[in-house]
This record gives structure tokens, C-alpha cells and sequence, in this order.
């Protein structure tokens, strides 16, 4: 039986008398032993299976702690085939620090202290890394409890601690950053109890807390609504709430303690599902406040530039015009609306476009304004407005210009006062000059038209020489009248001012001008009754007529119609020229000729500027004019339409008083002659000597002096009466002023008649001799020396 056994058998059965009851029974368990064991194997297989498709580790260690198996998962998850594995300690795969806490688990196992417990420890893979597992492991004891392996399963839980970690770096950074925020948070699920509450909002509040440990949110609403000007009611916002919990909110409250906050709430979402409320509190009393004051800035800054005279306007940088006063915009004869998103190109004289788009550029480019820039605008309407621009930049934290605003003052007025100023000290100067010469060739003359006068009234009638003398009387005459009209443009000519009658002097100058212009320029007189006086020099304003009527007939070559009108005019406001409103006379001449274009307009009162060809014009005409006017207090204005003609309108302001016409008397040539004793100072030898043949050839006896000291010395040495003192006024060393001072200490009823090629006498000499001087302009005929002469011996 024994050996039977050893072969291999599994049950030995003697023959005996129950050896035909066994064998079936023996039989019968053989097989029932095979089928249990194929069905355990069957059973093995598929567990084997199970495990090795397991994604988790799954091993066994030996008593010592060394794998006697692993699944495949070791390789997918650690790198290690299981093959290397078996018969390693375990400690080959721990970190270092998790092995001390596995030794005991181990150890309680082998004492069957503890069955099963389940540890995080760091496996270390095939290229030296560490991952996260989670261990589960239980001792394998036999029947007798002995300790015979370890069973064990190791989850790769690395994915999840990475989860953890990073959902605990984002819960700190949440806290931090809800601590460091300047807003206020409170987060309320749906019954009201309190998930989040910051230290802002514990302090924006004052809540206490006992009240935040309790974490009722309803109660802290209260206390919120407790604060507040005008509550909410807490209840009723959480009623709001529940009926639209997807309700987002935002209100501003005062506080009874001057606060101002903003609060704003919105629904707290999980998988798009609402669990609660958030409300965030900011405080904004300081932002309110600067609100407020800069709302009041900006609408004083609007005021302001509404109610500015000037132009304010603000342009990008690409040059447009994004905003614009209305003022400005009227003034200019558009709507804000109109120009609003324009170019400023617009408003920008065609000229000065260039210069203007230059210096645009330039500003911001640089970012630097220019200064004192003065540019031409356009109206609507194509008039021109001269303006002074100032520019302010607006620019960035980088100091990039993001707008240019601009705000334009009106100068039109400031540059034709400016222009006036310049055309009126140009005249003064050309004026002075004028003068100058004026004096210098009235002395030339004087002589001249004597000696000439004298020959022809002394040599034969008829004769070669009368004729010759003649002809330099002529010259010389036009030459005087000459000499006139520069001091006439110099407003040097003494002016005789007389309240007049302008019909009554264009009625008198009537036949002349048809002369004057000849037949083939109709003209036209249409004066108006009951005319106002005016108060003129009538030699003047006859001589501003005649200007102004020859021009008119120049510029119509080919014939036309020139009218001469007067009229009663009211002026209503205060000319640019000065002259202030009232009544007036104003005096049109009107032609239909070639018209005058703006450039010529623009310098035809200039001196010596003239459109004629040389020799048939001075270019003196218009100035004279404009001069005469203005020192009779009136001004003149000109319109013109080339090829439809030309209006000149004089202007003069009504006088006081009736108009006077002063009778001339002329004494008789036979009274001319005396033999009164006369002094005769002046200072120019050839006048001197004309002077004194003239004097003498009427019977006066002549003492002359080249200057006033030695007319001193000659009055002095003589020792007779002298009756009478003919002086020059400008005179080197001594003037005539000082000399007639000086003789009339002892000659104090000492008559005096003054000489001078200056037209005028100054105001403080008049005012030093304290009487009515007697002056007589160079050059004079000797017809009138002579009048002068014995009129003034008469009124002794």
C-alpha cells in the first residue's frame, strides 16, 4: 500500500468483505476531487485574470517582505517588468520616509496585531521618480493563525494629490485674495447661512463676532439694513432672491454715518446650479465725492467754454474736430452738429492750410504747443476771421497725445486796428518827409514866382521876354500847387474849417466838372433837400470833389455816367475808423466804369501807390483825400464791382450852426506901397534879397538880418522907428519865436508878420505870444506880400 501510495495513487483499498461497497464510494470521491480541483483552477484563472487587467497593483510578500508576486499594472504605472520585482524587498520601491510607517504596518501583520490598513507612500519608478500611491494590505495567516504572506493592492493616487494640491493652493489664493481686496464679500447659500464672509466686509459692517461664528447671514443683513438711509428689507431681498435666483443687483446706499456704498449682488453657481448668493460691498463715499466735484468741474469748464467768446473746440489726433462750442460754432456760421466729426481743415483759410497741418503734426509729434500762433479761419459763408490760437495737449501715462484742444480768440478787429496803425505811421513818416521837402522847395519858389511876377508885369506886352516869364510864372505855379498837395498829404496845410453847405459847393463846382470830364461822361447831381452843414475847408472839400471826380472819369475811357448824390445818413454805430454815430451828410460818387478789383482797393489810399501810367498820375490823389476827410472828422468808404463800376462814399458829421460863406475883400493895387520902416529877417540869402528888392519897390525902407541875433544888432543900432517885423520861424541859433520875444521887451506893440515855408505854426508858440499871429506860406506872389504888409501897418 505503501508503495502504491508513492507511485502516485490517491486511495488504497485492501480486499476485504466491503471492498465491493467502497470501491464505487472511492470512486465517487476521486471524481468528486477532480471536478472541485478543475473548478478551482477554473476559479484561480479567472481571478488571475481580473487581477491582471486590474489598473491598480496588486502583489504578495513572503514572510520576509519580498514579492512573491505582482500584476502587469506594475509596469504600466512603475516601469518595472514583474519578473525584476519578484524575490526585492518592498523597501526597493518606498521613498526613504514613507518606509519607516510600512516597517510597522509590516510588523503588526507578522504579530497579527492589525489585519488591514490603508497608507499614502511614494513609490519610487524604473527612472528613479517618485509617485503617490495608496496602499491597502492584510496579512495571509494559515489555520493555526500563523503568519504566511502579505496581500496587498497599490493605487496610483498622484493625479488626485496634484488635484488636492492644486485645490488648495486655489482655496489659499481665494482666501488671500478675498482678504486683500478692498471690496467687502458676503456669500450666502440658499437658506442663509454664511459660506464666506472677508475681513473688509466684517469691518465695512462692524459685525461682531459672536454674529459671523454663528454664520446666520440674515442677521447680518439686518445689520447691514440697520445702517443704511433709506433700508432694504432683508427678507424681502431674499424673497427677491428665491422668485429669480439668477437676479443680479447693483445699488448705491448712503449711510447714516456719511458713507456712500455701492453694493452689488449675484447668484452663486455649481454645475450651473444656483446654491447661493454673493454680495460684494465697496465703499465709494471718496470716488463719489470726486464724481461729483469733477462732474461740477466739467460742467463749469462747459459753461465756461459755451459762454467764452472765443472758439473752443477739441480735435483727435487724426486732425478732426470731435467737439466744439456752440458759440464758437456760430460764430464761425455752422451748427456743432455740422462740424462734429469735420476735418479742421475745414474751418482753415486754403492758404494757411499747410502751415496749419505742419504745426498740427508737430504738436503730436512733440507734444509741445506752439505759442502765439495767429492763423486765418473761414466761415461758412467764405469770409475770412483772423484768430489767436492756443493749444493744450492731452496726453497719456506714456505721454502719447491722444487730443489737442484748442481755443481760438478773434483778431480781426486787433489786426485792422494794427494795420491802421502801421498804414498811419507810414503816413506820418512819408507825411514828415513831405513836409520836409515841401519847406526847402517853398523857399526855391518864393523867389522864383516874385522875380517872374515882376518881369512880366515890368517888361513890354506882347514881347518875346513876357511870354518866357510867363511860361516861368506857370511852372512855377504848377510847382506850388505841387508843394500844396504834399502838405496837404502830410496834413501840414493850415485848414480854415467853415460850417458850409456841401449843395451849395457842388452846385457852384457843377459847370466845372462838365468841363472837367468831358462830353462823353454824363453826369449826374441829385442832391437832397434840407442837408445837413458840415464843417469843412472849402478849398479843401472842393479840392476832395475834383480828386474824386477825375478819377471817376479816368476809369471810364470809353464814356459813362457819373453821379454825384447827397443825403442825410444816421450812423448807428461806431465806424472802425473812429468816428462815432450820429447824423451825418454823406456824399456818393458814383460811376459805371472798369470797377476795382480788392488788391488795388486794399493799397489805393496809400501815397504815391497809383494804377496810371507815368506821367498821368502822382498817386498822391486818394491820400489827399483820405487825409482831408479824416481831418475834417468824417471817413471814407468804397465799393466796387469790377466791370460794373465804383461808389465813393464821404462821410462828415453834421455841424453846429448855420452855414457862412466868408466875403473876400481885395484892397486896391494903389494902397499896396508905404514908407513905414520894416525889419526883415530870413535866414535864406535869395529870399532875403527878393524880399527886400520887392519891400523897397513899394517904398518901405528895408533893414534885413540873416538871423535872429543880428537882426537884434541892427534893431538895436538904428536909430529911427521900426514899424514892422517880417521874420522867417525855423532859423539856425535863433528862432523866429524867440526873436519876437526878445525885440518886444522894448517894442511891445512891435507888429508881426511871419514867413515860413512850414505850413503850421505850433500850438505852444501860439500860446507863448498870446495873440492871433499873422502867417503868410511860402511861396506867395507879391501881390499878396504886399496886401499882407499894408493890411497889417493899417490895423495898428
Amino acid at each position: 500500500a505503501v508503495q502504491a501510495m508513492r507511485a502516485g495513487g490517491d486511495y488504497y483499498l485492501s480486499k476485504s468483505s466491503n471492498f465491493a461497497i467502497e470501491v464505487p464510494l472511492v470512486i465517487q470521491e476521486v471524481l468528486d476531487k477532480r471536478r472541485l480541483r478543475s473548478m478551482l483552477v477554473r476559479i484561480e484563472d479567472r481571478y488571475r485574470r481580473l487581477i491582471e487587467n486590474m489598473t491598480d497593483i496588486v502583489y504578495e510578500l513572503d514572510e520576509a517582505g519580498c514579492f512573491q508576486y505582482l500584476s502587469r499594472a506594475i509596469t504600466e504605472l512603475l516601469g518595472f517588468l514583474p519578473d525584476e520585482m519578484l524575490g526585492a524587498h518592498y523597501g526597493r520601491l518606498f521613498h526613504p520616509e514613507d518606509l519607516p510607517g510600512q516597517g510597522r504596518q509590516f510588523h503588526e501583520r507578522r504579530t497579527g496585531l492589525r489585519a488591514t490598513r490603508r497608507l499614502e507612500v511614494r513609490l519610487r519608478n524604473k527612472l528613479g521618480e517618485f509617485r503617490h500611491f495608496e496602499v491597502s494590505a492584510a496579512g495571509v495567516y494559515d489555520r493555526r493563525r500563523r503568519f504566511r504572506a502579505t496581500a496587498g493592492i497599490a493605487r496610483d493616487c498622484t493625479a488626485r494629490k496634484q488635484a488636492e494640491r492644486s485645490l488648495t493652493q486655489a482655496l489659499s489664493l481665494l482666501r488671500a485674495t478675498l482678504e486683500s481686496t478692498s471690496d467687502g464679500i458676503l456669500a450666502l447659500d440658499h437658506t442663509g447661512r454664511v459660506q464666506i464672509a472677508n475681513g473688509r466686509f466684517l469691518r465695512t459692517w462692524g459685525i461682531a463676532d459672536a454674529l459671523l461664528a454663528s454664520g446666520d447671514g440674515l442677521r447680518m443683513l439686518d445689520v447691514i439694513a440697520a445702517q443704511v438711509k433709506h433700508p432694504f428689507t432683508p427678507p424681502e431681498l431674499q424673497h427677491t432672491a428665491a422668485l429669480d435666483p439668477e437676479a443680479e443687483t447693483l445699488a448705491v446706499w448712503d449711510l447714516h454715518d456719511g458713507r456712500i456704498i455701492e453694493c452689488s449682488t449675484q447668484p452663486q453657481r455649481v454645475m450651473s446650479e444656483t446654491v447661493g448668493r454673493v454680495w460684494s460691498f465697496r465703499e465709494v463715499t471718496a470716488q463719489k465725492h470726486a464724481e461729483a466735484t469733477l462732474k461740477h468741474s466739467e460742467n463749469l469748464s462747459r459753461d465756461l467754454c459755451e459762454t467764452a467768446p472765443g472758439i473752443y473746440c477739441v480735435l483727435d489726433t487724426t486732425g478732426r474736430i470731435t467737439s466744439i462750442n456752440h458759440r464758437g460754432a456760430a460764430q464761425l456760421g455752422w451748427t456743432v452738429e455740422e462740424l462734429c466729426g469735420q476735418p479742421f481743415d475745414l474751418l482753415v483759410y486754403p492758404e494757411d492750410r499747410p502751415r496749419m497741418r505742419a504745426v498740427f503734426e508737430q504738436m503730436c509729434t512733440t507734444g509741445l504747443p506752439p505759442v502765439g500762433l495767429e492763423i486765418r479761419k473761414c466761415r461758412k459763408d467764405g469770409s475770412l476771421l483772423w484768430t489767436s490760437e492756443e493749444f493744450t495737449l492731452a496726453c497719456d501715462a506714456q505721454g502719447t497725445v491722444r487730443s489737442v484742444r484748442s481755443m481760438c480768440r478773434d483778431i480781426s478787429r486787433h489786426r485792422q486796428l494794427e494795420a491802421q496803425l502801421l498804414q498811419a505811421q507810414k503816413m506820418e513818416a512819408i507825411g514828415q518827409l513831405a513836409g520836409g521837402i515841401a519847406h526847402d522847395f517853398n523857399n526855391l519858389l518864393t523867389p522864383i514866382l516874385g522875380y517872374a511876377q515882376r518881369l512880366v508885369q515890368t517888361l513890354p506886352e506882347g514881347s518875346r521876354q513876357v511870354r518866357e516869364a510867363g511860361m516861368i510864372l506857370e511852372s512855377a505855379s504848377r510847382a506850388a500847387q505841387l508843394t500844396a498837395q504834399l502838405l496837404a498829404f502830410s496834413r501840414q496845410q493850415v485848414a480854415e474849417p467853415k460850417v458850409l453847405d456841401v449843395n451849395r459847393h457842388v452846385a457852384m463846382m457843377e459847370g466845372l466838372l462838365r468841363r472837367t470830364i468831358g462830353e462823353q461822361v454824363q453826369l449826374s447831381v441829385e442832391l437832397a433837400q434840407d442837408l445837413g452843414p458840415v464843417k469843412a475847408d472849402p478849398s479843401q472839400l472842393e479840392q476832395v470833389i475834383l480828386n474824386l471826380v477825375l478819377n471817376a472819369r479816368d476809369a471810364m475811357p470809353m464814356g459813362g455816367k457819373l453821379t454825384l448824390r447827397t443825403s442825410n445818413v444816421e450812423l448807428s454805430e461806431e465806424r472802425l475808423t473812429g468816428v462815432a454815430g450820429g447824423r451825418c451828410v454823406k456824399l456818393s460818387i458814383v460811376d459805371t466804369g472798369e470797377g476795382i478789383t480788392s488788391e488795388i482797393q486794399s493799397r489805393m489810399f496809400e501815397p504815391f501807390f497809383t494804377t496810371k501810367s507815368v506821367g498821368k498820375g502822382t498817386g498822391l490823389g486818394l491820400a489827399i483825400v483820405d487825409g482831408i476827410i479824416k481831418r475834417s472828422g468824417g471817413f471814407i468808404e468804397v465799393e466796387s464791382v469790377v466791370g460794373r463800376g465804383t461808389a465813393f462814399h464821404v462821410y462828415l458829421p453834421w455841424a453846429e450852426g448855420a452855414p457862412t460863406e466868408a466875403k473876400e475883400t481885395v484892397p486896391s493895387l494903389e494902397t499896396f506901397g508905404g514908407t513905414e520902416t520894416i525889419l526883415l529877417v530870413e535866414d535864406d540869402e535869395t529870399v532875403r534879397g527878393f524880399l527886400a528888392d520887392m519891400l523897397k519897390g513899394l517904398g518901405y525902407t528895408v533893414l534885413t538880418a540873416g538871423n535872429g541875433a543880428e537882426a537884434i544888432e541892427r534893431e538895436a543900432a538904428y536909430p529911427g522907428t521900426i514899424d514892422m517885423l517880417i521874420s522867417d520861424i525855423v532859423m539856425p541859433k535863433m528862432s523866429g519865436w524867440e526873436l519876437v520875444r526878445v525885440l518886444r521887451r522894448h517894442r511891445p506893440s512891435l507888429p508881426v508878420l511871419f514867413i515860413s515855408g512850414y505850413p503850421a505854426l505850433p500850438e505852444n508858440e501860439k500860446m507863448v505870444l498870446s495873440e492871433e499871429v499873422n502867417l503868410l506860406r511860402k511861396p506867395f506872389a507879391v501881390d499878396s506880400l504886399a496886401q499882407r504888409v499894408r493890411q497889417i501897418l493899417n490895423e495898428r
